[in-house]
């Protein structure tokens, strides 16, 4: 199980993103270790675009604070018909090919500052 602790789910750009995350792991699987996250993606139409602006390793049991600068440039969350930009943190691990598997993600909004 993995849970994620934010101080917030909406920050304006310029503004920083801090909280944790604890992994559980479960008795079946014996994975030593997971890798959190932090970053924004898009959805939909043409290419995929993706920027990671923060990685760490999680350990099992243990709680793994973080803290990710949001960039003044953005980009700003959005959820149109033809594009969508997701700002989330996603728990991966490698699988047996060592492609990257997203286990577990929480969204958080991007807005401009008011």
């Amino acid at each position: 199980m993995i849970n994620f602790y934010l101080n917030s789910d909406s920050l304006e750009v310029g503004s920083e993103l801090t909280g944790s995350c604890i992994w559980t792991p479960s008795t079946q699987k014996k994975e030593k270790s997971l890798k959190l996250i932090i970053g924004w993606r898009t959805e939909g139409r043409g290419n995929v675009d993706k920027e990671a602006l923060y990685e760490t390793e999680l350990k099992p049991s243990e709680r793994s604070y973080f803290k990710c600068n949001i960039p003044m440039a953005g980009p700003i969350s959005y959820d149109g018909q033809l594009l969508r930009i997701i700002w989330e943190i996603a728990v991966t691990r490698r699988n047996w090919l060592g492609l990257q598997d997203t286990l577990q993600t929480q969204v958080f909004r991007v807005i401009p500052r008011s």
